[in-house]
């Protein structure tokens, strides 16, 4: 089996790292659709309080030039990860 290759790891991890600094996802919008919209397109903003030294490196990562069937896998993952946990 092969796998989705580094870069997906990478953005993967700016994700992460944005959220860690920002305290919410990137993507995130209340309805799925618009959060799958701006995941495809590479569309967030940066809070006023997020590390203006972060903000060239989570850019970087966040870039959106992936396979299209791995990007989809990775917004599904966004997603998931943003939604409240049940119970």
């Amino acid at each position: 089996m092969q796998g989705h290759g580094k870069a997906v790891d990478w953005w993967a991890f700016g994700v992460l790292l944005y959220e860690m600094l920002a305290g919410y996802p990137p993507f995130y919008e209340e309805d799925t659709a618009q959060t799958y919209q701006r995941i495809l397109h590479g569309r967030f903003t940066f809070p006023t309080e997020f590390p203006v030294t972060a903000r060239d490196l989570v850019r970087k990562l966040l870039q959106v030039d992936f396979i299209a069937a791995v990007l989809q896998v990775m917004v599904y993952l966004c997603v998931f990860l943003a939604m409240p946990s049940v119970g």
